[in-house]
């Protein structure tokens, strides 16, 4: 229940930034915040496209990844096995760095393709 909660703390922080990039960002380019990789720093358009789409990327694989939180903690109150307790320790590792690296990979391709 734990990974649940800390799902639901993580897609909020995503709906606050969503909510931020979409309405008050002036989208500077600079080197202290935001999305910056070769690809999003080579305009000003990029960089409002990456800032924008990022956070709304990572909120998709969150939601993805509180569903299968959820459906593993009804899995262990209905069935308390070791390999489902196995199961939820790798999902819980595998978050943050999925949250980061499957956004990325996705968001590369599409600024390769626009920009």
């Amino acid at each position: 229940m734990i990974a649940c909660l800390i799902n639901i703390i993580l897609l909020f922080i995503c709906m606050l930034l969503i909510t931020f990039t979409d309405t008050k960002c002036t989208c500077k380019i600079n080197p202290f915040v935001g999305y910056r990789t070769k690809r999003s720093t080579k305009s000003e358009k990029a960089w409002k496209y990456a800032n924008t789409i990022i956070t709304q990327l990572m909120a998709i694989v969150l939601v993805i990844y509180l569903i299968i939180n959820i459906i593993i903690a009804l899995f262990l109150t209905i069935f308390p096995l070791n390999i489902i307790y196995i199961i939820n320790y790798i999902v819980i590792i595998s978050e943050v760095p999925a949250t980061i690296i499957i956004p990325t990979i996705i968001l590369e391709i599409e600024l390769e393709k626009k920009f």
